[in-house]
């Protein structure tokens, strides 16, 4: 795994790395960066960096490597973000499982203190060009799913309806997917 393409790659549409957090331990070395004001002003977005070094096994048998997204307001606290993020890509790495779209994980009470959603679900990266979502030039290619905050009654919707049924009513009300405290659209 080519670690100067990865960065390369993510840099080419995030711009400047403005900070970043590192955890090394025994089996992982991970660290989250963030952007300013990408994809739009006051909204950070927050990277992986390092979960691409392991192989990540998808349903049909084939493995893949992951970098997870998540973009959300400047108002939210950015320790948060990035704690949240490394506790969820180490559930990744233990399981070796692979975030998949359409996928559900259900992060304790709430993906961050003090906030209304207790969900993430798992997307192309939309909201960014179509050339991120993945990096071809490694073995297996880098997927970069985005990570979006749910409520639990969208959850229950998808559950009733199916991520098809979601994502069709997701683009015609077009929730604001930065506000981690925004009111559930189902």
């Amino acid at each position: 795994m080519n670690t100067n393409i990865l960065i390369s790659h993510i840099e080419k549409h995030l711009g400047k790395i403005s900070s970043s957090w590192t955890v090394k331990d025994d089996n992982e070395h991970i660290q989250i960066i963030k952007f300013l004001n990408n994809p739009q002003k006051k909204v950070s977005t927050f990277l992986t960096l390092g979960l691409s070094h392991h192989l990540l096994s998808m349903p049909s048998g084939k493995e893949c490597r992951q970098e997870l997204l998540f973009s959300v307001y400047d108002k939210f606290n950015s320790e948060d973000v990035a704690s949240m993020l490394i506790m969820f890509s180490k559930l990744i790495i233990s399981s070796h499982k692979a975030v998949l779209r359409g996928g559900i994980e259900k992060i304790g009470k709430s993906i961050l203190p003090n906030v209304k959603t207790s969900y993430l679900f798992a997307s192309v990266p939309f909201i960014f060009a179509e050339t991120f979502d993945l990096l071809k030039e490694t073995n297996p290619p880098v997927m970069f799913p985005l990570l979006i905050p749910l409520h639990s009654t969208e959850v229950n919707y998808i559950s009733m309806n199916g991520r098809e049924s979601f994502e069709k009513m997701f683009e015609e009300k077009d929730p604001d997917i930065f506000d981690l405290n925004r009111l559930p659209f189902v």
